[in-house]
Protein backbone atom coordinates (compact mmCIF):
# COMPACT_ATOMS: atom_id res chain seq x y z
CA UNK A 1 0.00 0.00 0.00
CA UNK A 2 1.33 3.48 -0.94
CA UNK A 3 1.67 6.46 1.48
CA UNK A 4 -1.15 8.45 -0.57
CA UNK A 5 -3.24 5.29 0.08
CA UNK A 6 -2.39 4.87 3.38
CA UNK A 7 -3.15 8.43 4.47
CA UNK A 8 -6.55 8.53 2.38
CA UNK A 9 -7.91 5.15 3.99
CA UNK A 10 -6.72 5.40 7.60
CA UNK A 11 -5.98 9.00 8.37
CA UNK A 12 -8.97 11.24 6.56
CA UNK A 13 -11.35 8.07 6.45
CA UNK A 14 -14.99 9.50 7.05
CA UNK A 15 -15.82 9.85 10.67
CA UNK A 16 -19.41 7.16 11.88
CA UNK A 17 -22.51 9.17 11.00
CA UNK A 18 -24.61 10.46 14.13
CA UNK A 19 -25.86 13.88 15.51
CA UNK A 20 -23.71 16.45 15.57
CA UNK A 21 -26.00 18.90 16.06
CA UNK A 22 -27.58 17.18 19.22
CA UNK A 23 -23.90 16.34 20.69
CA UNK A 24 -22.74 19.77 20.29
CA UNK A 25 -25.84 21.42 21.97
CA UNK A 26 -26.06 19.00 25.26
CA UNK A 27 -21.92 19.53 25.39
CA UNK A 28 -22.49 23.39 25.03
CA UNK A 29 -25.32 22.82 28.07
CA UNK A 30 -22.56 20.98 30.10
CA UNK A 31 -19.98 23.21 29.98
CA UNK A 32 -22.68 25.95 31.30
CA UNK A 33 -23.90 23.92 33.73
CA UNK A 34 -20.15 23.42 34.73
CA UNK A 35 -19.66 27.30 34.88
CA UNK A 36 -22.59 28.04 36.81
CA UNK A 37 -21.47 25.46 39.72
CA UNK A 38 -17.64 27.03 39.65
CA UNK A 39 -18.99 30.75 39.71
CA UNK A 40 -15.74 31.85 38.27
CA UNK A 41 -16.25 35.59 38.85
CA UNK A 42 -13.37 36.77 41.16
CA UNK A 43 -10.34 36.38 38.58
CA UNK A 44 -6.86 35.23 40.25
CA UNK A 45 -3.50 34.68 38.76
CA UNK A 46 -3.40 34.19 35.31
CA UNK A 47 -6.56 34.77 34.64
CA UNK A 48 -6.63 38.08 36.28
CA UNK A 49 -3.53 38.87 34.26
CA UNK A 50 -5.27 38.11 30.85
CA UNK A 51 -8.70 39.19 32.02
CA UNK A 52 -6.59 42.67 32.53
CA UNK A 53 -4.68 42.21 28.91
CA UNK A 54 -8.29 41.42 27.08
CA UNK A 55 -8.66 45.95 27.93
CA UNK A 56 -6.10 46.98 26.13
CA UNK A 57 -5.91 45.40 22.69
CA UNK A 58 -8.67 47.64 20.23
CA UNK A 59 -7.06 51.21 21.53
CA UNK A 60 -3.16 49.71 21.02
CA UNK A 61 -1.82 50.38 24.00
CA UNK A 62 -0.85 46.35 24.68
CA UNK A 63 1.87 46.46 27.29
CA UNK A 64 5.31 45.04 27.21
CA UNK A 65 4.67 41.53 29.05
CA UNK A 66 5.61 37.67 28.55
CA UNK A 67 2.16 36.75 27.65
CA UNK A 68 1.18 37.00 23.67
CA UNK A 69 -1.95 38.88 22.47
CA UNK A 70 -4.04 35.95 21.11
CA UNK A 71 -5.50 35.22 23.88
CA UNK A 72 -6.47 38.75 25.52
CA UNK A 73 -7.66 39.36 21.75
CA UNK A 74 -10.40 36.65 22.12
CA UNK A 75 -11.43 37.70 25.44
CA UNK A 76 -11.82 40.88 23.92
CA UNK A 77 -15.45 41.22 23.24
CA UNK A 78 -16.24 40.04 26.79
CA UNK A 79 -14.07 42.25 28.22
CA UNK A 80 -15.51 45.50 26.27
CA UNK A 81 -19.19 44.63 27.61
CA UNK A 82 -17.50 44.03 31.08
CA UNK A 83 -16.34 47.57 30.32
CA UNK A 84 -19.99 48.63 30.70
CA UNK A 85 -21.45 45.94 32.51
CA UNK A 86 -19.37 44.28 34.84
CA UNK A 87 -22.50 41.52 35.03
CA UNK A 88 -22.99 41.20 31.36
CA UNK A 89 -19.73 40.68 30.19
CA UNK A 90 -18.81 37.32 32.85
CA UNK A 91 -22.32 36.18 30.78
CA UNK A 92 -21.01 36.39 27.53
CA UNK A 93 -17.84 34.66 28.72
CA UNK A 94 -19.51 31.96 30.22
CA UNK A 95 -21.87 31.84 26.95
CA UNK A 96 -19.19 32.01 24.70
CA UNK A 97 -16.99 29.35 26.81
CA UNK A 98 -19.89 27.27 26.48
CA UNK A 99 -20.63 27.34 22.49
CA UNK A 100 -16.75 27.24 21.92
CA UNK A 101 -15.78 24.38 24.46
CA UNK A 102 -19.15 22.27 23.50
CA UNK A 103 -18.30 22.14 20.04
CA UNK A 104 -14.60 21.71 20.61
CA UNK A 105 -14.89 18.59 22.64
CA UNK A 106 -18.35 17.38 21.05
CA UNK A 107 -17.65 17.67 17.19
CA UNK A 108 -14.04 18.59 16.34
CA UNK A 109 -11.53 16.79 19.25
CA UNK A 110 -13.84 13.28 18.53
CA UNK A 111 -13.79 13.57 14.87
CA UNK A 112 -9.79 14.48 14.64
CA UNK A 113 -9.04 11.36 17.35
CA UNK A 114 -10.91 8.93 15.22
CA UNK A 115 -9.09 10.39 11.92
CA UNK A 116 -5.85 9.82 13.68
CA UNK A 117 -6.29 6.98 16.17
CA UNK A 118 -9.33 5.16 15.64
CA UNK A 119 -12.50 4.67 17.62
CA UNK A 120 -16.11 4.69 16.92
CA UNK A 121 -18.27 8.58 17.66
CA UNK A 122 -21.98 8.55 18.40
CA UNK A 123 -24.00 11.26 20.43
CA UNK A 124 -23.34 9.25 24.13
CA UNK A 125 -19.22 9.18 23.53
CA UNK A 126 -19.02 12.98 22.02
CA UNK A 127 -21.00 14.03 25.21
CA UNK A 128 -19.11 11.56 27.17
CA UNK A 129 -16.29 13.28 26.40
CA UNK A 130 -17.13 16.76 27.22
CA UNK A 131 -18.85 15.72 30.55
CA UNK A 132 -15.23 13.90 31.62
CA UNK A 133 -13.82 17.45 31.00
CA UNK A 134 -16.24 19.52 32.76
CA UNK A 135 -16.07 17.42 35.71
CA UNK A 136 -12.21 16.83 35.89
CA UNK A 137 -11.42 20.09 34.74
CA UNK A 138 -13.74 22.58 35.16
CA UNK A 139 -11.81 25.72 36.52
CA UNK A 140 -10.53 25.57 32.99
CA UNK A 141 -13.34 25.73 31.24
CA UNK A 142 -14.45 28.36 33.24
CA UNK A 143 -11.51 30.61 34.12
CA UNK A 144 -9.94 32.64 31.02
CA UNK A 145 -6.67 30.22 31.41
CA UNK A 146 -4.59 29.42 28.48
CA UNK A 147 -3.89 26.18 28.70
CA UNK A 148 -7.48 24.71 27.22
CA UNK A 149 -7.17 27.24 23.99
CA UNK A 150 -4.10 26.72 23.20
CA UNK A 151 -4.60 23.12 23.30
CA UNK A 152 -8.00 23.59 20.87
CA UNK A 153 -6.14 25.73 18.61
CA UNK A 154 -3.58 23.34 17.97
CA UNK A 155 -6.09 20.54 17.54
CA UNK A 156 -7.90 23.01 14.30
CA UNK A 157 -4.27 23.67 12.92
CA UNK A 158 -3.92 19.77 12.63
CA UNK A 159 -7.65 19.74 11.42
CA UNK A 160 -6.46 22.43 8.64
CA UNK A 161 -3.15 20.19 7.68
CA UNK A 162 -5.35 17.05 7.19
CA UNK A 163 -8.23 18.62 5.24
CA UNK A 164 -5.41 20.16 2.91
CA UNK A 165 -4.05 17.02 1.83
CA UNK A 166 -7.80 16.06 0.86
CA UNK A 167 -8.23 19.14 -0.94
CA UNK A 168 -7.98 18.57 -4.99
CA UNK A 169 -7.04 22.46 -6.06
CA UNK A 170 -4.04 23.91 -5.18
CA UNK A 171 -5.93 27.05 -4.32
CA UNK A 172 -7.65 25.34 -1.61
CA UNK A 173 -4.40 23.32 -0.50
CA UNK A 174 -2.75 26.79 0.04
CA UNK A 175 -5.53 28.24 1.73
CA UNK A 176 -5.87 25.51 4.33
CA UNK A 177 -1.98 25.30 4.80
CA UNK A 178 -1.98 28.98 5.96
CA UNK A 179 -4.37 28.34 8.56
CA UNK A 180 -2.83 26.09 9.98
CA UNK A 181 0.00 28.12 10.24
CA UNK A 182 -2.07 31.51 11.61
CA UNK A 183 -3.71 28.36 14.41
CA UNK A 184 -0.24 26.99 15.00
CA UNK A 185 1.17 30.25 15.59
CA UNK A 186 -1.77 31.60 17.79
CA UNK A 187 -1.37 28.23 20.00
CA UNK A 188 2.32 28.99 20.40
CA UNK A 189 1.42 32.93 21.25
CA UNK A 190 -1.59 32.19 23.91
CA UNK A 191 1.12 29.65 25.29
CA UNK A 192 4.70 29.88 24.30
CA UNK A 193 5.44 26.36 25.71
CA UNK A 194 3.55 25.38 22.19
CA UNK A 195 6.46 26.26 20.45
CA UNK A 196 7.31 22.63 20.39
CA UNK A 197 3.89 22.08 18.65
CA UNK A 198 4.28 24.55 16.28
CA UNK A 199 7.66 23.40 14.80
CA UNK A 200 6.30 19.52 15.12
CA UNK A 201 3.83 20.60 12.91
CA UNK A 202 5.27 22.42 10.07
CA UNK A 203 7.68 18.51 10.24
CA UNK A 204 4.08 16.73 9.90
CA UNK A 205 3.36 19.29 6.89
CA UNK A 206 6.32 18.36 4.99
CA UNK A 207 5.96 14.31 5.82
CA UNK A 208 2.33 13.90 4.45
CA UNK A 209 2.89 16.13 1.72
CA UNK A 210 2.69 13.69 -1.74
CA UNK A 211 5.38 15.21 -3.82
CA UNK A 212 9.34 16.00 -4.96
CA UNK A 213 11.60 18.29 -2.73
CA UNK A 214 9.51 21.40 -4.37
CA UNK A 215 6.20 20.62 -3.72
CA UNK A 216 7.41 19.61 -0.10
CA UNK A 217 8.88 23.05 0.14
CA UNK A 218 5.95 24.99 -1.46
CA UNK A 219 3.70 23.47 1.11
CA UNK A 220 5.69 24.45 4.13
CA UNK A 221 6.50 28.28 2.67
CA UNK A 222 2.44 28.30 2.74
CA UNK A 223 1.91 26.76 6.69
CA UNK A 224 5.12 29.66 6.83
CA UNK A 225 3.07 32.31 5.19
CA UNK A 226 -0.03 31.97 7.34
CA UNK A 227 2.02 31.63 10.84
CA UNK A 228 3.73 35.12 9.72
CA UNK A 229 0.11 36.84 9.08
CA UNK A 230 -0.82 35.52 12.70
CA UNK A 231 2.61 36.69 13.91
CA UNK A 232 2.39 39.96 12.46
CA UNK A 233 0.78 42.05 15.72
CA UNK A 234 3.04 40.48 17.82
CA UNK A 235 6.08 41.77 15.75
CA UNK A 236 4.62 45.61 15.96
CA UNK A 237 4.19 45.35 19.78
CA UNK A 238 8.14 43.82 19.79
CA UNK A 239 9.10 46.38 17.49
CA UNK A 240 7.42 49.13 19.97
CA UNK A 241 9.24 47.08 23.20
CA UNK A 242 12.46 45.49 21.91
CA UNK A 243 13.12 47.57 18.65
CA UNK A 244 13.26 44.38 16.75
CA UNK A 245 10.33 42.93 14.37
CA UNK A 246 10.78 39.37 15.87
CA UNK A 247 7.92 36.88 15.61
CA UNK A 248 8.60 35.71 19.33
CA UNK A 249 7.47 36.54 22.77
CA UNK A 250 9.91 37.86 25.10
CA UNK A 251 9.76 35.34 28.20
CA UNK A 252 11.87 37.56 30.00
CA UNK A 253 11.37 41.05 30.86
CA UNK A 254 14.26 41.12 33.32
CA UNK A 255 16.50 39.32 31.33
CA UNK A 256 15.93 36.04 33.29
CA UNK A 257 13.75 33.57 30.84
CA UNK A 258 10.72 32.12 32.09
CA UNK A 259 11.58 28.86 30.83
CA UNK A 260 15.21 28.59 33.09
CA UNK A 261 13.10 29.81 35.87
CA UNK A 262 10.58 27.00 35.62
CA UNK A 263 13.60 24.58 35.11
CA UNK A 264 15.07 25.89 38.67
CA UNK A 265 11.94 25.58 40.24
CA UNK A 266 11.39 21.96 38.88
CA UNK A 267 14.38 20.95 40.65
CA UNK A 268 12.37 21.61 43.96
CA UNK A 269 8.92 21.41 43.14
CA UNK A 270 7.14 18.00 42.17
CA UNK A 271 3.60 19.47 42.19
CA UNK A 272 2.33 23.59 42.34
CA UNK A 273 -0.77 24.59 42.97
CA UNK A 274 -2.80 27.87 43.98
CA UNK A 275 -4.75 27.75 47.48
CA UNK A 276 -7.75 30.20 48.07
CA UNK A 277 -8.25 30.79 51.54
CA UNK A 278 -12.50 31.29 51.77
CA UNK A 279 -12.70 34.36 53.24
CA UNK A 280 -9.62 36.19 52.24
CA UNK A 281 -8.52 37.56 48.98
CA UNK A 282 -5.78 36.89 46.71
CA UNK A 283 -3.99 33.17 46.13
CA UNK A 284 -1.55 31.35 48.09
CA UNK A 285 1.29 29.48 45.94
CA UNK A 286 1.17 25.72 47.33
CA UNK A 287 3.97 23.26 46.35
CA UNK A 288 5.60 20.42 47.57
CA UNK A 289 9.23 20.15 47.76
CA UNK A 290 11.81 17.70 46.76
CA UNK A 291 14.21 17.05 49.37
CA UNK A 292 16.62 15.53 46.69
CA UNK A 293 16.64 18.68 44.16
CA UNK A 294 16.69 21.14 47.01
CA UNK A 295 20.45 19.51 48.07
CA UNK A 296 21.48 19.70 44.62
CA UNK A 297 20.76 23.33 44.22
CA UNK A 298 22.02 24.08 47.99
CA UNK A 299 25.55 22.45 47.35
CA UNK A 300 25.55 24.05 43.04
CA UNK A 301 25.03 27.86 45.51
CA UNK A 302 22.44 28.47 42.68
CA UNK A 303 20.49 31.62 42.89
CA UNK A 304 16.52 31.12 42.10
CA UNK A 305 16.40 34.84 41.64
CA UNK A 306 18.68 35.03 38.94
CA UNK A 307 18.91 31.34 37.12
CA UNK A 308 21.34 30.89 34.45
CA UNK A 309 20.52 27.98 32.05
CA UNK A 310 24.94 27.07 31.91
CA UNK A 311 23.50 26.18 35.83
CA UNK A 312 20.78 23.70 34.78
CA UNK A 313 23.32 22.36 32.03
CA UNK A 314 26.05 21.71 34.58
CA UNK A 315 23.51 20.33 37.57
CA UNK A 316 21.61 17.66 34.39
CA UNK A 317 25.48 16.02 33.47
CA UNK A 318 26.34 15.74 36.93
CA UNK A 319 23.20 14.21 38.14
CA UNK A 320 21.55 12.76 35.31
CA UNK A 321 19.89 9.74 37.38
CA UNK A 322 18.50 11.99 40.51
CA UNK A 323 17.02 14.79 37.15
CA UNK A 324 15.31 11.60 36.35
CA UNK A 325 14.19 10.22 39.83
CA UNK A 326 12.58 13.76 39.80
CA UNK A 327 11.12 14.05 36.52
CA UNK A 328 9.41 10.50 37.18
CA UNK A 329 7.80 11.81 39.93
CA UNK A 330 6.37 15.59 37.66
CA UNK A 331 4.81 12.99 35.33
CA UNK A 332 3.59 10.81 38.25
CA UNK A 333 1.76 14.15 40.14
CA UNK A 334 0.91 15.44 37.09
CA UNK A 335 -1.49 12.71 36.20
CA UNK A 336 -3.05 13.58 39.15
CA UNK A 337 -6.03 15.63 38.66
CA UNK A 338 -7.32 16.37 41.97
CA UNK A 339 -7.21 19.67 41.97
CA UNK A 340 -8.96 20.29 38.45
CA UNK A 341 -10.37 23.21 40.06
CA UNK A 342 -6.98 25.41 38.94
CA UNK A 343 -7.55 27.21 42.30
CA UNK A 344 -8.24 24.88 44.90
CA UNK A 345 -10.24 25.29 48.54
CA UNK A 346 -9.55 22.60 49.92
CA UNK A 347 -6.23 21.58 50.67
CA UNK A 348 -4.92 18.27 48.05
CA UNK A 349 -4.40 15.94 51.09
CA UNK A 350 -8.22 15.74 51.65
CA UNK A 351 -9.33 15.11 48.27
CA UNK A 352 -8.08 11.35 48.10
CA UNK A 353 -11.18 9.87 46.89
CA UNK A 354 -11.63 12.40 43.89
CA UNK A 355 -7.68 11.52 43.16
CA UNK A 356 -8.26 7.71 42.98
CA UNK A 357 -11.58 8.27 40.77
CA UNK A 358 -9.83 11.28 38.45
CA UNK A 359 -6.84 8.17 38.06
CA UNK A 360 -8.63 5.62 37.44
CA UNK A 361 -10.17 6.84 34.35
CA UNK A 362 -6.99 8.45 33.18
CA UNK A 363 -4.66 5.55 33.90
CA UNK A 364 -7.41 3.35 31.59
CA UNK A 365 -7.64 6.04 28.88
CA UNK A 366 -3.84 5.98 28.73
CA UNK A 367 -3.50 1.96 28.55
CA UNK A 368 -6.36 1.76 26.03
CA UNK A 369 -4.73 4.72 24.12
CA UNK A 370 -1.00 2.57 24.10
CA UNK A 371 -3.31 -0.53 22.39
CA UNK A 372 -4.34 1.15 20.02
CA UNK A 373 -0.53 2.36 19.01
CA UNK A 374 0.37 -1.18 19.04
CA UNK A 375 -2.11 -3.37 17.45
CA UNK A 376 -2.09 -2.13 14.41
CA UNK A 377 0.59 -4.19 12.53
CA UNK A 378 1.26 -1.85 8.98
CA UNK A 379 4.24 0.20 10.53
CA UNK A 380 4.10 3.28 8.45
CA UNK A 381 0.10 3.65 10.29
CA UNK A 382 1.48 3.70 13.22
CA UNK A 383 4.47 6.28 12.95
CA UNK A 384 1.69 8.48 11.21
CA UNK A 385 -0.50 8.38 14.56
CA UNK A 386 3.05 8.74 17.08
CA UNK A 387 3.51 12.03 14.81
CA UNK A 388 -0.10 13.52 15.25
CA UNK A 389 0.21 12.09 19.18
CA UNK A 390 3.67 13.46 19.85
CA UNK A 391 2.67 17.03 17.82
CA UNK A 392 -0.15 17.40 20.39
CA UNK A 393 1.89 16.71 23.25
CA UNK A 394 4.86 18.03 22.84
CA UNK A 395 3.97 20.58 25.05
CA UNK A 396 3.61 18.67 27.80
CA UNK A 397 6.44 16.60 27.92
CA UNK A 398 8.54 19.56 27.30
CA UNK A 399 6.94 21.08 30.70
CA UNK A 400 8.06 17.90 32.73
CA UNK A 401 11.30 19.66 33.77
CA UNK A 402 9.69 22.55 35.62
CA UNK A 403 7.49 23.44 38.46
CA UNK A 404 4.79 21.21 37.04
CA UNK A 405 0.94 21.74 37.60
CA UNK A 406 -2.07 19.41 36.60
CA UNK A 407 -3.01 21.76 33.89
CA UNK A 408 -0.16 21.66 31.95
CA UNK A 409 -1.10 17.77 31.08
CA UNK A 410 -4.35 18.88 29.56
CA UNK A 411 -4.02 17.48 26.13
CA UNK A 412 -2.46 13.99 27.36
CA UNK A 413 -5.40 14.05 29.81
CA UNK A 414 -7.66 15.11 26.86
CA UNK A 415 -6.43 12.04 24.71
CA UNK A 416 -6.68 10.01 27.39
CA UNK A 417 -10.52 10.57 27.79
CA UNK A 418 -10.73 10.20 24.20
CA UNK A 419 -9.62 7.16 24.31
CA UNK A 420 -11.69 5.92 26.94
CA UNK A 421 -14.54 7.14 25.23
CA UNK A 422 -14.35 6.37 21.89
CA UNK A 423 -12.77 3.08 21.81
CA UNK A 424 -12.99 1.50 25.23
CA UNK A 425 -17.01 0.50 23.94
CA UNK A 426 -17.14 -1.12 20.86
CA UNK A 427 -20.25 -2.87 19.19
CA UNK A 428 -22.25 -2.28 22.80
CA UNK A 429 -19.06 -4.56 24.95
CA UNK A 430 -16.24 -3.62 26.51
CA UNK A 431 -13.08 -3.09 24.63
CA UNK A 432 -10.31 -3.96 27.40
CA UNK A 433 -8.49 -6.93 28.34
CA UNK A 434 -6.70 -8.36 31.45
CA UNK A 435 -3.72 -6.94 30.47
CA UNK A 436 -5.01 -3.43 30.04
CA UNK A 437 -6.33 -4.09 33.16
CA UNK A 438 -3.47 -4.97 35.27
CA UNK A 439 -1.35 -2.29 33.38
CA UNK A 440 -4.05 0.41 34.64
CA UNK A 441 -4.24 -0.87 37.64
CA UNK A 442 -0.70 -1.18 38.72
CA UNK A 443 -0.57 2.36 37.24
CA UNK A 444 -3.06 3.84 39.56
CA UNK A 445 -2.13 2.05 42.99
CA UNK A 446 1.28 3.35 42.54
CA UNK A 447 0.51 6.69 40.97
CA UNK A 448 -1.91 7.22 43.78
CA UNK A 449 0.46 5.70 46.95
CA UNK A 450 3.12 8.21 45.51
CA UNK A 451 0.71 11.24 45.32
CA UNK A 452 -0.75 10.92 48.36
CA UNK A 453 1.98 10.67 50.34
CA UNK A 454 3.80 13.85 48.43
CA UNK A 455 0.91 16.20 49.17
CA UNK A 456 1.00 15.10 53.09
CA UNK A 457 3.53 17.88 53.45
CA UNK A 458 2.70 21.16 51.59
CA UNK A 459 4.86 24.13 51.72
CA UNK A 460 2.88 27.82 51.48
CA UNK A 461 5.49 29.66 50.31
CA UNK A 462 7.65 30.41 46.81
CA UNK A 463 10.05 28.43 46.23
CA UNK A 464 12.73 30.84 45.84
CA UNK A 465 12.05 31.99 49.08
CA UNK A 466 11.45 28.65 50.79
CA UNK A 467 14.90 27.23 49.65
CA UNK A 468 17.10 29.66 50.95
CA UNK A 469 15.32 28.80 54.65
CA UNK A 470 16.28 25.32 54.42
CA UNK A 471 19.76 24.11 56.31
Amino acid sequence: MTIDKLIRNHLLRPVTSDNLTLSFVVSALIFLMAQTVTDAHDFRGDARLYWSLSSTIWDLSFPQTVRGYVYPLLLSPARALFDRNIDAGPTLLKLCHSIIYGYFFAVTLPNLYTKIIGGTTSVAKRVTLALIVSIIFPGLVSYPLSDAPSFALTVYSMSCVLLAYDKKTVTKKMAYLMMAGLLSYAAYNTRTIYIFSFAAMAVAVVAITIGNTWVKTICLLAFLSGSLIGAAPQMVINKKYNDNFSPLITTGLQGDSLYVSQLMWGLIVDRYETYIEKGKAGGTPVFYANSRGIEILKEKGVDLTSPRLSDYVDIALKHPADLLTIYLRHTASALDARDGDVYTTTPSYNKSIRSFMYLMIVTLGLTQLARSLISNKTISHNRYKVMWLATLTLPCFAIIPGAVETRFFFPIFCLAYCSLSLESVAHGKLNTNKWQALIAALLLTSIFIFVQKSVSNPIYERPESYIQTVE
